[in-house]
């Protein structure tokens, strides 16, 4: 039997209203997609590093690792293409000779810096769409799903934002 091209549908295509579930996997998959367009030489790991050593200086990769709940193999393959783009530095720990301490660079902590601010931009332009109650609704919202994420994984959650109008954008 052949499928013919018109007889292939989405499999959320159906006939009966969605669930808000489906209707929320649809569109952040949809969001992802759409968002996810920008061009850059970093992976979303990558800037994950990055923002972690700007924000907590120099550190092991070992507790970059656990920081980032991530394998410490991982973290090699990234520290090592992050190196290769000079965004940052790997040395001697001087307290431990045997081990190594990372830190982000300028160039990184610049090239880091104009990354949040486009993608912080263009969520902006996103949000235009709602009101400042509903940005304000959203926003908490998100938070309180990333902090049942992090629960669900078995993981600490990540520090939340400031939250008001002096946070600085």
């Amino acid at each position: 039997m052949r499928i013919w091209e018109e007889d292939v549908r989405p499999m959320w295509t159906r006939d009966t209203p969605m669930s808000p579930e489906e209707r929320i996997t649809v569109s952040m998959g949809a969001l992802d997609r759409l968002l996810g367009q920008r061009q850059t030489n970093v992976s979303r790991g990558e800037m994950g590093v990055l923002g972690f050593l700007s924000q907590h200086g120099t550190v092991s990769p070992t507790d970059l690792a656990e920081s980032l709940n991530v394998t410490t193999a991982r973290i090699a393959n990234t520290l090592k293409a992050l190196e290769r783009k000079g965004f940052i530095q790997r040395k001697i720990n001087p307290d431990d000779r045997r081990g190594v301490i990372v830190r982000i660079t300028p160039e990184g902590q610049r090239f880091g810096e104009e990354q949040y601010r486009t993608a912080v931009a263009g969520v902006k332009d996103l949000l235009a769409a709602l009101t400042e109650d509903e940005r304000s609704q959203l926003a908490g919202l998100v938070e309180k799903l990333v902090v049942t994420a992090a629960w669900a994984q078995g993981v600490a959650p990540p520090p939340l934002p400031m939250q008001g109008p002096d946070r600085p954008a």
